[in-house]
């Protein structure tokens, strides 16, 4: 099992952005599944997901209004037994 970090999509992180809202939680779960064919930021389910913390941060600040002024809140879910 892998640790995945589920963002908001991009157009969501904007729009609360608009609102005054300039903090984005990220939630790490674990998942049992193959990798293969899976796209990571994928458009159709408005989540940004990977395998590395790091990406999800990066590309939230590329879709962000203000970059700067996004801040990230990461919840630890991966011992309350999710499974993807």
């Amino acid at each position: 099992m892998k640790n995945v970090f589920i963002a908001l999509g991009g157009q969501t992180i904007r729009q609360n952005q608009d609102l005054g809202n300039n903090r984005l939680e990220i939630v790490k779960i674990k998942a049992n599944y193959d990798t293969k064919g899976f796209n990571p930021c994928d458009s159709f389910t408005d989540r940004m997901w990977s395998f590395d913390l790091d990406d999800v941060q990066r590309w939230a600040k590329d879709w962000a209004y203000f970059p700067n002024k996004l801040k990230f809140d990461v919840v630890d879910k991966t011992d309350d037994s999710i499974i993807v």
